[in-house]
């Protein structure tokens, strides 16, 4: 789950040319962002590098960043149940992908 989730941050940084200060900054300004602290870069980090993964608040935010610039690939990776997340996880296991 969170280096699925890890690999499509990535993806939205790039897409946008975003650092990931860039990318806490669009968060906190996102609708919702009131009621949510802004990650910092640490943490961006962490889901990036599969460490953590964003919380479903964050994915939210994730996915309406996307949304907004036409990302609908990534809209579709942030919205994914986390069931789904670990239906991956497990078929990659079994696929010996879980490198």
């Amino acid at each position: 789950m969170q280096r699925g989730l890890g690999r499509a941050v990535v993806e939205l940084r790039a897409r946008m040319h975003w650092g990931q200060l860039d990318l806490a900054d669009h968060i906190a300004k996102s609708p919702g962002g009131a009621v949510m602290a802004a990650p910092d870069q640490e943490v961006i980090s962490r889901w990036e590098n599969g460490v953590q993964a964003p919380s479903p608040i964050y994915r939210a935010a994730l996915a309406r960043i996307a949304a907004k610039h036409k990302h609908d690939d990534l809209v579709v990776t942030f919205r994914a149940p986390v069931s789904a997340w670990r239906l991956v996880a497990q078929v990659s296991k079994l696929a010996g992908d879980d490198k």
